[in-house]
């Protein structure tokens, strides 16, 4: 994985911590599916 696709997920998986947390692993998962954010299996 590049460096910019990691700070692009970083920055997508904290936006979805900010603006829905806190969650658990599997909800922030849910989120993580349901914005399409690919690249990532566990």
């Amino acid at each position: 994985m590049l460096p910019e696709q990691t700070e692009t997920i970083t920055r997508a998986i904290f936006n979805i911590v900010k603006e829905h947390g806190p969650l658990t692993v599997a909800e922030t998962w849910k989120r993580i599916k349901e914005v399409g954010l690919g690249g990532l299996t566990g």
